[in-house]
């Protein structure tokens, strides 16, 4: 039933970011205002959360440590391992306007948690996408954000999260 279990989980993996790409949204919203754009129900401890950051497709995927260790397993990293104090996993994908993933990019990754506290990691690139790993322990809503730049223009943008 494990093996079964990580099979689904690493399909979807695939499929939400071979599709994700491909996503329209009608949306014309300003990538600087906090807005929450949509969000889709991931297997158990992982959330995706879809934007358009100035005509950018941007998906976040926020993993809990087993979420990632599961998705760790499967891209073949084993003995990666989520560092000591840190709870979830944020990844970033982001796809320019002629729907090519950007895989050079300065990205980084904030979030505020209910209290007010933030924490800023730049977004470590691997496997075409952006991640770092931060402390969400805290129950209520996050802010999450990102400041990525690309050929020399700066974009932002950020959603709400809740940790329940």
């Amino acid at each position: 039933m494990k093996n079964l279990t990580s099979i689904l989980f690493s399909t979807i993996l695939m499929m939400a970011a071979s599709t994700h790409a491909a996503m329209e949204h009608n949306h014309n919203h300003s990538a600087h205002q906090m807005e929450h754009k949509s969000e889709m129900k991931m297997p158990e401890g992982m959330h995706m959360h879809n934007m358009d950051i100035d005509g950018h497709k941007v998906t976040f995927h926020i993993m809990d440590q087993k979420a990632f260790r599961t998705y760790m397993d499967n891209m073949g990293h084993k003995t990666h391992k989520m560092k000591a104090g840190m709870t979830h996993y944020i990844m970033i994908d982001i796809v320019d306007k002629n729907g090519k993933k950007i895989k050079r990019a300065k990205v980084k990754i904030k979030t505020i948690d209910p209290a007010g506290k933030a924490s800023e990691k730049i977004g470590f690139p691997m496997m075409g996408s952006f991640g770092a790993e931060f402390d969400m322990t805290v129950k209520g809503k996050y802010q999450v954000m990102t400041l990525f730049k690309v050929k020399d223009h700066k974009h932002h943008g950020g959603f709400r999260h809740e940790m329940k």
